[in-house]
């Protein structure tokens, strides 16, 4: 399970490289900043809340972020974008964005809270991967209201928390994190030519997760294979469906998800596939789904659900050497 991430440590020269700030003549204090880096989203939404913070000390009243440049907004950037957003409004500010891609609207629309907040269903088994002491005794926290400069500050008093050298010393192993985690979707309508949109996605995220060309391109024809069957044979080629695409990427796999709201395929199972006696009989069908069995490491299929049919692709990274 990943952590929470840390703020990622921004310069001030990256803050410049990925952010440009153009003041606007207008009734109220107004600023344009205009989104350039894309390298990482995550260190990028963090630069642009510190810049907007930055425009507020300022005395700025309205911001306008250009978003031109960003086609698939990740999850944290979105969330930055929100975080931002409330940090204006607290202050009498306005937050305005322009420019907006067709796919980063799409990626807007798609976000849903529980791709970013992290829901656990067993508190014990949580418990237990954090490796939390269990005590006979639980200490009591009190919390007290202290006058510091003539405002009232809230503080907890009593909060006994062990260091980490404890903490290892009673799990008897180190603390470790699953790393960096972004997530970003898209929906198409059940139409052949509306499938690269998904496969640019896709790419673009493998790419970001650090797979090498090869692999990048059997992700890619998986991906490409999976949505034609949707489309001819999960929709029977009717154009008046949808297919939602959503990939995530931590430090050890890359996730792809399809789904969609047709009819159930029933043979995703691994079947053995003999590619010569299938030119000898001319069959077509069935090779897609060998391309895709061969190409990703895991590949399951959940037919019929409330919300449709799930595809779950799974492409494991290889881990870096530092």
């Amino acid at each position: 399970m990943a952590t929470s991430p840390t703020p990622p440590r921004v310069s001030f020269e990256q803050i410049q490289r990925w952010i440009s700030i153009e003041p606007i003549r207008a009734q109220r204090r107004t600023v344009r900043l205009r989104v350039h880096g894309q390298e990482s989203q995550q260190e990028l939404g963090y630069a642009l809340l510190k810049t907007v913070d930055a425009c507020l000390k300022a005395g700025c009243q309205e911001i306008i972020v250009d978003l031109a440049e960003i086609h698939f907004p990740s999850s944290s950037f979105i969330v930055a974008l929100f975080e931002a957003t409330a940090h204006s409004r607290r202050t009498g500010g306005e937050l305005r964005l322009v420019n907006v891609q067709p796919s980063a609207l799409n990626n807007f629309t798609c976000f849903s809270p529980l791709t970013y907040l992290r829901l656990e269903r067993d508190e014990d088994a949580l418990m237990e991967e954090l490796g939390a002491l269990r005590s006979e005794e639980p200490v009591a926290t009190s919390p007290r209201v202290a006058a510091t400069n003539g405002q009232e500050q809230f503080e907890l008093v009593n909060l006994d928390l062990p260091s980490s050298q404890e903490i290892e010393a009673g799990r008897g192993e180190s603390l470790t994190t699953n790393g960096y985690r972004e997530q970003a979707s898209i929906e198409i309508g059940s139409r052949a030519d509306e499938i690269y949109a998904v496969c640019d996605l896709v790419v673009e995220m493998a790419n970001r997760a650090g797979l090498d060309e090869r692999e990048i391109g059997k992700v890619k024809i998986s991906v490409y294979e999976a949505c034609v069957n949707i489309v001819e044979h999960a929709y029977r080629s009717d154009p008046s469906g949808w297919i939602r695409a959503t990939c995530t990427y931590d430090n050890s796999k890359l996730v792809i998800e399809l789904e969609d709201a047709g009819e159930p395929f029933e043979n995703w199972a691994i079947k053995p596939y003999d590619v010569e006696k299938a030119v000898q009989d001319r069959r077509t069908g069935g090779f897609g789904l060998h391309i895709i069995h061969r190409s990703m490491d895991e590949v399951h299929y959940f037919p019929g659900r409330p919300n449709g049919n799930l595809l779950r692709m799974v492409k494991y990274l290889e881990p870096k050497v530092i």
